[in-house]
C-alpha cells in the first residue's frame, strides 16, 4: 500500500515517533493479522462481477435477438400491410370501373328503351291519324253511293244528283288534296320542321339504315349483276352529274374527275379491286329503288299516294359523287332531287311538243334524298354503309290563284276515278322481294335511258 501523501523534503527528519499514514498502518496491519477473510470476500466479489458480466454480456446478446426480431415482425407486418392495401386498392378500383361500366350499360339501355318508346308512341299516333282517314274516306264514298243510288229514280233525278254528286265528289277530292298537299308542306304540323320528314327519316332508320342485313344483301346484289358497270358509264355517265374523287400521290386531298371521259377512262383502264368495282356497279338509279318502295304508300307518313292520287315522283336531278381514295373507306353518295305529281286535268289541245309532258302532271313538292353506300365489311361497326335520308321536302305551290286554279283542275281529274280502289302499301318490303323491286326499277331506268339515247 502507498501513502497518497508521500513526504516532503523537510519532514525526512521527522521524529520516529510522527503519525504513520493510515495505509500504511492498514498494510501493516493486514499482513501482520495474515487474515484470509478479505481475500476471501474479494475473490467471491470478482467472481460475482465476472458472473454479472457474463450475465449483462447474456443479456445483451438476447436483447439484440430481440430487437433483430422484432425489426423482422414489424418490417414483415409492414410488408403485409403494403401488400394489404394495395390489393384493397386493386380491389376498390376495379369495383369502380365495373359499376362505371354497369352504370353506362344501364344508361344507354334506358335510352334505347325510351328511344324506342318513343317510336311505338309516334307509330300508333301515325296509324291513328291512318284509321281516322280511312274512317273519314269510308263515310264519304257511303254517302256518295246512297246519293247514287237515289238519284237512279227517274231519268231527270239522275241527271240532276248526277251533277251534284261529281261536285260533291270534286269537293271532297279538293279537301283530300289539298290536305295531302298541306302534309307535303308540313303546314297542318305546330311542330318545329316538317314532321313528315321526320317520320321518314325514322322508318329508314328503322328498316334500313339500322338493318346490317339490307347492305349484305346490296353487296350480294351488285356482286352478280355485272352488266351495271357498263350501263353506269354508257348510259347514265353521259346525262348526269358525276364526281369521282382517287388517290394521287401528288395531291393530299387527291385528285377530283368530273368528266365522262376522264372517269370512263379510270375503270376502264385502271386495275381497280372489288370494292371500287361495287362503287361504279351501284352508281345509278338502281340504289333509289328501296327508298321509294318506302315512301310509296297511302296514309299521312307517305310521299307518294300511288292509289288515292295517281301521285308518281321523277327524279328532276341526280348528283353522284364517288369517294375511291381510301381502301376500307370506299363510298358512292347519291343527291337526289325528286318531284312529286299528280295528275293536273288540263286537257288542253293546244299544249305543244315541249310543253305536253309539264302540262299531263301538276308538281306538288320536291323532296330532296340523300343516298349513302359503302360495300366494305368495315365501313361501319357492324358492316356495309347503307344510309338513307330525307334531308328535305320544299313545296312547288304557293297560295296564287293560278295554283289554286291547278289544284282546282286536278281534283276535278282525280274525282271522276274515285271509285278506283285505294292501294294499301304500308306493310314493309319484304327482303325476298327488294331484288325484284331492284330489278324491276332498273329495266324502266334502262328502257328511259335508250328512249332517250
Amino acid at each position: 500500500w502507498a501513502s497518497p501523501h508521500p513526504r516532503g523534503s523537510g519532514d525526512e527528519e521527522a521524529d520516529d515517533n510522527s503519525t504513520i499514514n493510515t495505509e500504511d498502518v492498514g498494510q501493516i496491519d493486514f499482513i501482520r493479522k495474515g487474515d484470509d477473510d478479505y481475500l476471501t470476500i474479494i475473490a467471491s466479489l470478482k467472481q460475482q462481477l465476472r458472473e454479472a458480466e457474463t450475465r449483462a454480456t447474456v443479456l445483451e446478446q438476447r436483447l439484440q435477438i430481440v430487437k433483430e426480431s422484432g425489426d423482422s415482425v414489424i418490417q414483415s407486418l409492414n410488408e403485409e400491410l403494403a401488400e394489404v392495401a394495395e390489393e384493397s386498392a386493386r380491389s376498390e378500383a376495379a369495383m369502380i370501373k365495373e359499376l362505371s361500366r354497369l352504370d353506362a350499360q344501364r344508361r344507354a339501355e334506358r335510352a334505347e328503351f325510351e328511344k324506342r318508346i318513343q317510336e311505338w308512341i309516334a307509330h300508333d299516333a301515325n296509324r291513328k291519324l291512318e284509321v281516322e282517314e280511312y274512317e273519314r274516306r269510308i263515310e264519304s264514298l257511303v254517302n256518295t253511293v246512297r246519293l247514287m243510288d237515289t238519284a237512279r229514280e227517274d231519268d231527270l233525278v239522275h241527271c240532276n244528283s248526277s251533277s251534284s254528286v261529281d261536285k260533291e265528289a270534286e269537293e271532297e277530292m279538293h279537301k283530300d288534296l289539298i290536305a295531302y298537299f298541306s302534309n307535303l308542306s308540313g303546314k297542318n304540323s305546330n311542330k318545329r320542321g316538317n314532321p313528315l320528314v321526320s317520320s321518314i327519316n325514322d322508318a329508314f332508320d328503322l328498316q334500313f339504315n339500322a338493318n346490317p342485313i339490307v347492305g349484305d344483301d346490296l353487296i350480294d346484289y351488285y356482286r352478280s349483276h355485272s352488266e351495271l358497270k357498263e350501263f353506269t358509264l354508257k348510259s347514265e355517265l353521259p346525262r348526269m352529274d358525276y364526281e369521282v374523287l382517287v388517290a394521287d400521290i401528288n395531291a393530299k386531298e387527291g385528285r377530283k374527275l368530273v368528266t365522262p371521259e376522264e372517269i370512263r377512262s379510270y375503270f376502264d383502264d385502271a386495275d381497280i379491286d372489288e370494292e371500287s368495282e361495287l362503287c361504279i356497279r351501284c352508281a345509278n338509279q338502281s340504289l333509289l329503288a328501296d327508298p321509294l318502295a318506302m315512301l310509296t304508300g297511302e296514309g299521312t307518313g307517305k310521299i307518294i299516294h300511288s292509289g288515292s292520287f295517281y301521285s308518281t315522283v321523277i327524279a328532276s336531278s341526280c348528283a353522284f359523287k364517288i369517294d375511291l381514295r381510301h381502301e376500307g373507306e370506299r363510298r358512292v353518295k347519291i343527291y337526289c332531287e325528286l318531284a312529286v305529281c299528280v295528275p293536273s286535268g288540263d286537257d288542253s289541245t293546244e299544249e305543244t311538243e315541249e310543253t305536253s309532258a309539264t302540262s299531263a302532271t301538276l308538281e306538288l313538292a320536291r323532296a330532296n334524298l340523300i343516298i349513302q353506300f359503302g360495300p366494305s365489311p368495315t365501313a361501319t361497326p357492324s358492316g356495309p354503309l347503307i344510309k338513307y335520308t330525307l334531308s328535305s321536302i320544299v313545296p312547288s305551290l304557293s297560295s296564287s290563284p293560278d295554283d289554286a286554279q291547278a289544284l282546282q283542275l286536278a281534283a276535278a281529274a282525280l274525282a271522276r276515278d274515285r271509285n278506283t280502289h285505294i292501294r294499301k302499301t304500308d306493310d314493309p318490303i319484304p327482303d325476298s322481294r327488294r331484288d325484284s323491286i331492284r330489278s324491276r326499277f332498273l329495266s324502266k331506268v334502262k328502257t328511259f335511258s335508250q328512249s332517250n339515247s
